[in-house]
């Protein structure tokens, strides 16, 4: 059998299945957590394709499969093109969608089923990478208790859980690179081709999830350089090396066609992702080569994973260039490769993190296993103790015990996670006490930036903040606005009716606009704040109505430090320590129905000489009396 004696298999296989039952609550639970809300940035932009470009386009009788959007490939877009479609077909047969237009209108007036069912796919993946995991250490060790233990470890993994539950290509992308690497060793052990072509064709599919794994690719082509077929002479091996090439970057353009059908807008888009990732993510957390290791992967994995994933790499290393043990060579290489890529950014995301996570994974349980064999021989010596070391019985005394005090920290805070996601986000709260007391068709006044309340199709939603061509000045420790010189709102292309409004004009301007509730969100995310004039002016004027807080009464939200600082996700990464849900906090400000004449006289324009006055932004409208009077 391919795991190894027919004994004990059936075992192997049962606790398996038990590793990925626990895995699939822990990533499966809270997939629903903040909708109807636009609870997690990047989620409309492959939703959004996937519906308002490609459906649309069939729905409009021009059929066309390019989704406009290249700042990630198109696999991921594609799957969910066929996730929708079966889905529009199922509603279509049963009635519910009379036509496709009618599926895609529910898109733009409730992407809540459309993100769950995105949220779904990506932890379908994430689920699978536990199995995945579980094959790549066995190939690699010949252990099934190894490749038990390191599933058992992705599975608890808190940065992979956390991950799992969002609609995005970062997790689904790992699953597809694991598959690839486990293909690989697969070679390695057997030296059958089949296995070498599939982990090709499995690269181009990871890079066709998400660019920078690509870098697979180098390990598909290291794996056959170092155990080619025994028969091959050096041209045969040139030529297949250049085939698997070739083939890699078939399968990438295969699931990616229009980056070539559609090459300007892939080059537009491409080419602002190079700058985002060069020059970071507006906040300066410093390069990824330091932040990665101390923040992402120590908090990501827990401090005694973390360590053991290390110590396993480093052996693994030394194994590698001291002992000429080359079956780890095509992992080791893999992660120095990407690792390099991830940490010469400034964009620092924690997720960029994760196609490392299986492979630390196997690491950590590979040296946990020697070093409980280094340990019972210290004690066979020092203390004479009667132990046949032969046996694997006997490792098993210590080895269960250390992986389990290893990934408890990290169990505890994916089962934190998706416990604490299961409950309603303080946007969910908010929005429901709005629609409560909103009457149809009533405005509201939204500074939320990134954490949106999204309220049912036909209420106007009047962002305020500035506008996105005048972006602030931001620090890691404080973020300056400048003051807009007069009221605009910019008139944006969607159904959903959004502006964005100046705020210095309270409360009048918010009363001729027909706004009587502002909600108002602030959190430890320094990028995903109000202004502190907008606030002032809120609190000035206007009456706070509710309050909807993340934290346990009485306690206090964790430090800024143990939050992702430049991801709008608002649960802490590093501690869950204080927190009874998801979401920023939410302050709901009434407008007052009457003005006094005293603060009509301190609402002007600021001076031309103020520091805070700028010019208008360019593209931005200004209303005139009788718009906003209307």
């Amino acid at each position: 059998m391919w795991f190894g004696a027919k004994r004990g298999v059936w075992g192997w296989w049962s606790c398996l299945g038990l590793l990925v039952l626990l895995a699939a609550g822990l990533r499966f639970c809270g997939l629903d957590f903040a909708l109807p809300n636009l609870a997690r940035p990047d989620e409309q932009n492959v939703s959004g394709f996937a519906v308002t470009t490609i459906l649309q386009s069939f729905a409009d009788g021009r059929p066309s499969l390019d989704p406009g959007f290249f700042e990630y490939p198109s696999l991921y877009i594609y799957l969910l093109l066929i996730l929708y479609s079966v889905d529009y077909c199922l509603g279509h047969w049963t009635g519910q969608f009379p036509g496709l237009i009618d599926y895609i209108m529910l898109y733009l007036s409730d992407w809540s089923h459309f993100h769950w069912l995105a949220r779904l796919l990506t932890a379908s993946f994430g689920v699978l990478t536990v199995p995945l995991t579980a094959f790549l250490a066995k190939s690699l060790t010949r252990n099934r208790w190894i490749a038990l233990a390191a599933a058992f470890l992705l599975a608890v993994t808190h940065l992979h859980s956390r991950d799992s539950h969002f609609g995005v290509t970062d997790v689904p992308a790992t699953a597809l690179v694991i598959a690839c690497l486990w293909a690989c060793l697969s070679y390695q052990r057997t030296r059958q081709m089949g296995w070498i072509y599939s982990a090709a064709v499995l690269a181009g599919l990871a890079a066709g999830m998400k660019y920078p794994v690509a870098l697979v690719t180098l390990s598909v082509l290291l794996s056959y350089w170092l155990f080619p077929p025994v028969l091959q002479t050096m041209p045969q091996r040139l030529v297949t090396l250049g085939l698997l090439l070739l083939g890699s970057i078939g399968v990438f353009f295969a699931t990616s066609p229009y980056i070539v059908l559609n090459f300007p807008k892939f080059w537009q888009d491409f080419s602002f992702q190079q700058f985002h990732m060069a020059v970071g993510h507006l906040l300066d957390l410093g390069w990824g080569w330091g932040y990665h290791l101390r923040f992402s992967l120590f908090h990501g994995l827990g401090s005694f994973y973390w360590l053991m994933a290390l110590l396993g790499f480093l052996y693994a290393g030394f194994i590698v260039f001291r002992k000429r043990r080359l079956e780890h060579a095509c992992l080791l290489a893999f992660v120095l490769l990407f690792y390099a890529f991830v940490g010469s950014t400034r964009t620092v995301f924690v997720r960029y993190t994760l196609p490392l996570i299986p492979i630390l994974a196997v690491y950590a349980a590979w040296i946990m296993w020697k070093l409980s064999r280094w340990l019972l021989l210290y004690l066979k010596g020092a203390i004479k103790l009667p132990l046949r070391l032969g046996s694997w019985r006997v490792t098993m005394l210590i080895y269960p015990l250390l992986v389990l005090l290893v990934s408890f920290q990290s169990f505890s805070l994916s089962y934190q996670s998706s416990e604490l996601l299961s409950r309603q986000d303080t946007r969910t709260l908010a929005r429901d006490w709005l629609l409560k007391r909103l009457k149809p068709n009533e405005p509201v006044g939204i500074g939320l930036f990134l954490s949106h309340l999204d309220l049912p199709y036909g209420f106007s939603k009047y962002y305020l903040s500035p506008p996105e061509d005048k972006s602030p000045t931001l620090t890691q420790y404080s973020r300056r606005f400048m003051q807009m010189p007069e009221a605009y709102y910019g008139k944006m292309p969607t159904l959903r009716h959004e502006f964005a409004l100046s705020t210095y004009r309270y409360p009048r301007l918010l009363r001729a606009l027909g706004i009587r509730y502002v909600a108002v969100a602030h959190s430890p995310l320094l990028l995903f704040n109000p202004p502190l004039f907008e606030l002032a002016a809120l609190k000035k004027h206007c009456r706070l109505v509710a309050t909807f807080r993340p934290e346990i009464p009485g306690s206090a939200l964790p430090a800024r430090t143990a939050y992702d600082q430049i991801d709008a996700f608002f649960l802490p990464f590093a501690t869950l320590s204080g927190v009874a849900r998801p979401g920023p906090t939410i302050y709901i400000f009434e407008v007052p129905a009457s003005i006094p004449a005293a603060v009509l006289s301190t609402e002007t324009p600021p001076s031309a000489n103020s520091p805070l006055s700028m010019q208008p932004a360019q593209g931005v409208y200004h209303p005139t009396a009788e718009e906003l009077a209307e």
